[in-house]
């Protein structure tokens, strides 16, 4: 089952669009909201990035359907924690600085 009651709030990042509440969608957090005059879907999903476990904060549009997601901002996986808690996270592509904070909480329950 995938119903956790876990959101992350993402803050302070210098790409504003990436701000906001994601919640729990099986093995990543998602939030729908707009970027570049289009709907789209706003991710925290897990990636391997040349070789390491990354999280990574990144949209697709509604229409995009198999092209890659744009990403904004990536953190390396604490493989002791199984949330983007407490991760250091940083520019990628097309993410501007500053980087975003991600905090944790729990509702429901």
């Amino acid at each position: 089952e995938c119903d956790d009651d876990v959101i992350v709030t993402v803050k302070r990042a210098g790409k504003k669009e990436v701000n906001g509440t994601y919640k729990k969608d099986c093995n990543r957090y998602t939030r729908s909201a707009r970027y570049d005059g289009k709907d789209v879907e706003y991710s925290i999903e897990k990636r391997v990035v040349n070789g390491k476990k990354m999280w990574v904060l990144c949209c697709r549009s509604e229409d995009q359907g198999k092209e890659d997601p744009v990403d904004f901002y990536r953190a390396t996986v604490n493989e002791t924690c199984e949330y983007p808690s407490s991760v250091k996270w940083v520019s990628s592509l097309i993410g501007s600085g500053p980087a975003p904070r991600s905090e944790v909480s729990y509702f429901g329950g």
